[in-house]
């Protein structure tokens, strides 16, 4: 009969970790890190070091590919992709409402040479 060694979660280990513990020995074992998401063709994820004995940490970073983000980094980011994003959205719901417009009134429409006499574009 095989025994498996009982691998216990360090009072250390961030709640986010998904890293089976007590597997490795030295510096990988104080390693943690999350669940991965997918983002196009790059893999996100948190990663911290804590040394259980001197509570050392180093993180949690976010990984984005190969780049290492700090916590704030990685917000500025979100902050600066929800700006475009929004800015993005301003602009097509402009544009949509502008083409709803010349449905709504042929008579502008022809004016501004969206459509002809008969309302065709």
């Amino acid at each position: 009969m095989t025994r498996r060694r009982e691998t216990r979660r360090p009072a250390t280990c961030p709640g986010w970790c998904v890293l089976r513990h007590g597997t490795h020995t030295g510096e990988e074992e104080h390693l943690h890190v999350g669940g991965a998401l997918l983002v196009r063709n790059d893999v996100l994820r948190l990663v911290a070091t804590i040394d259980p004995e001197t509570g050392a940490k180093e993180g949690p970073f976010v990984l984005m590919g190969s780049q290492e983000l700090t916590l704030f980094q990685a917000d500025a980011l979100i902050d600066a992709l929800t700006q475009l994003v929004d800015e993005g959205r301003s602009s097509v719901a402009t544009q949509q409402l502008e083409g709803a417009l010349a449905v709504l009134d042929p008579q502008l429409a022809q004016h501004r040479g969206d459509v002809d006499a008969h309302g065709r574009g």
